[in-house]
């Protein structure tokens, strides 16, 4: 009060930085607790497809003819115990009995909170899809400020895309990515695309979880599962 703008802006930015203490991103982001969020006060609402006496399609529990579609959407608030990070998020997927599946994701990340590494999504899918395929940056791995690999269509064993640094670090990222397949022996799997034009997106697929690279100090000190963890990345800080 009472002060310019831009004396104001620097107070404000001293006292957000002797908040952090330790100004490193990793610092910042431990502190914040985003390395162990965990979802609470979680609701779920499942509807159907369904074709109302009047022969328009609508989103119901109520009785109707299905059209083969389920929609579930959640609602949940993304903590980390012993700090005040609250992220409120809101999933929505769309199931077809094709087996395709639509997600769209919201989620309000508060400006109080550091800037974070990734924005995206963490899933597993059986170890058996241990093939990746991708059309994108390749064959090796890219980030937003390594992009000296060319853009085209690659193939590569799940196995192989970790990348063994002297200290456990993320790695393994395909950046610019049209669409990627993880497949089995018999060539089925999961696709995974954009359904908005022109945009792409980062992926990683490995035997391990991001927490798991986190905690290790060497290479030998990663756990491996069985299953494939696939990231899926909207925005990445490299």
């Amino acid at each position: 009060k009472g002060y310019p703008r831009s004396t104001a802006l620097i107070r404000y930015v001293v006292k957000w930085l002797h908040f952090w203490s330790d100004i490193s991103w990793g610092g910042m982001w431990e502190k914040a607790g985003l390395h162990r969020l965990q979802p609470t006060k979680v609701s779920l609402k499942v509807l159907r497809r369904t074709v109302t006496e009047g022969g328009s399609e609508e989103w119901s529990r109520g009785p109707g003819k299905s059209r083969g579609m389920v929609k579930i959407e959640a609602s949940y608030t993304l903590r980390a115990k012993g700090t005040w990070t609250a992220i409120p998020c809101r999933t929505v997927y769309q199931v077809a009995a094709t087996g395709e599946m639509v997600l769209d994701n919201h989620c309000y990340y508060s400006p109080s909170l550091p800037p974070p590494a990734r924005i995206g999504l963490e899933l597993a899918v059986p170890g058996a899809l241990n093939r990746l395929q991708w059309y994108g940056r390749g064959p090796y791995e890219s980030y937003p400020d390594r992009l000296g690999v060319q853009v085209g269509q690659y193939s590569e064993a799940v196995e192989d895309t970790f990348v063994k640094y002297i200290v456990p670090q993320e790695n393994g990222n395909k950046c610019e990515t049209r669409w990627a397949a993880l497949v089995g022996a018999d060539g089925l799997g999961l696709l995974i695309s954009n359904s908005a034009p022109g945009e792409t997106f980062s992926l990683s697929a490995h035997h391990f979880k991001a927490i798991d690279l986190f905690n290790a100090r060497h290479t030998k000190d990663v756990t491996l599962y069985k299953d494939v963890t696939v990231t899926i990345d909207h925005a990445h800080t490299a």
